[in-house]
């Protein structure tokens, strides 16, 4: 969260240019309940092609991203998303992004400055906001730009099937989500209806848009980046099939940021011949993780724990191994 709003603060103080108009807009969603946005419109008569953001972290931190969008002669859509600063609705973390994408996509195809063009962009949570809006299904997006974001929300929160502790937690504490938020998720420990509702990578088929998408090798959503291309080049529509760009650096969450507090992360790791490799194992990896009981109870259910029993196989027949690139040829 911290390495996004950095991110915007920084957008904003590179765009100072005012565009003609900015307007404060509100857009009723299908249940009735209001998402506020501010609208950044160019000069000149119109209809304009139009970005949309829609972001949990407060929409006048995109002034910037809105003021040189416009001058650039699109219209620009920043929007909270619901419960978030002047959004109406319950405080939840991706709750009603689908049904609010849409309906907020829907409503800007209603608007006379609206080309009804529009290309989706933010990173983050602001890109994981954008994966939920194709989770509709509904089409309508031409262009994305997808910055270290995520298709299958339920591998953000449970990788591997295991409850991502204190990435989650800490996050929703940060971002003053309502108490029980973390509860919510707790409820849903494996892929039912309530995730599979929010997995844009089920509807990959459906996805016109071309994109760029953006992450780092040390990012907390790698994979999710690289998952997220290879389904919309592979998988997705005419329209996004074979018009994808990946772009993957040596970067933590923090795009173009190589340091995480005190550690810098390196671009690349060396071995000589005759150098060895400590691997460690463990069966658990708290607080990373949430730690498994070994009772086989339900997630959070039980106070009880059982000691558990780890067998690590070696030698020729039983074939464990850590799998390296190996680069040929000269290094300069």
């Amino acid at each position: 969260m911290a390495a996004l709003c950095c991110f915007l603060a920084v957008a904003t103080t590179l765009w100072a240019a005012d565009p003609s108009e900015v307007r404060e807009v509100v857009v009723v969603a299908r249940d009735g309940v209001g998402l506020a946005g501010d609208l950044y419109l160019p000069s000149g008569p119109g209809p304009f092609p139009v970005i949309l953001g829609r972001t949990p972290y407060n929409k006048v931190l995109g002034v910037g991203f809105g003021r040189e969008g416009a001058r650039r002669g699109y219209a620009v859509v920043m929007q909270d998303t619901r419960g978030r600063f002047a959004s109406k609705g319950e405080n939840l973390p991706f709750h009603s992004d689908v049904t609010d994408g849409a309906d907020t996509l829907l409503w800007i195809g209603r608007q006379d400055w609206s080309n009804g063009r529009v290309g989706t962009w933010g990173g983050s949570a602001g890109a994981i906001t954008q994966f939920q809006l194709m989770a509709a299904g509904q089409g309508g997006v031409e262009s994305q730009h997808l910055v270290v974001g995520a298709p299958n929300l339920y591998e953000v929160v449970y990788t591997g099937g295991v409850f991502r502790k204190s990435l989650i937690e800490d996050w929703i504490r940060a971002s003053r989500f309502q108490q029980d938020a973390v509860a919510r998720w707790v409820a849903h420990p494996v892929p039912d209806d309530y995730w599979r509702e929010r997995d844009a990578s089920r509807h990959y088929g459906t996805v016109q848009a071309a994109a760029v998408h953006i992450g780092g090798y040390w990012d907390i959503f790698a994979q999710a980046t690289i998952d997220g291309f290879n389904g919309y080049q592979h998988q997705g529509g005419k329209g996004a099939r074979g018009r994808q760009k990946l772009v993957l650096g040596p970067w933590t969450h923090g795009v173009l940021q190589e340091k995480a507090g005190e550690l810098t992360w390196a671009t690349s790791v060396v071995f000589n011949r005759g150098h060895r490799i400590r691997v460690q194992i463990a069966s658990s990896s708290s607080p990373g993780y949430d730690p498994n009981p070994n009772t086989g109870e339900p997630l959070r259910k039980g106070a009880g724990i059982r000691m558990a029993r780890n067998r690590v196989h070696v030698g020729a027949g039983q074939a464990s191994h850590v799998l390296l690139p190996v680069v040929k040829g000269t290094l300069r």
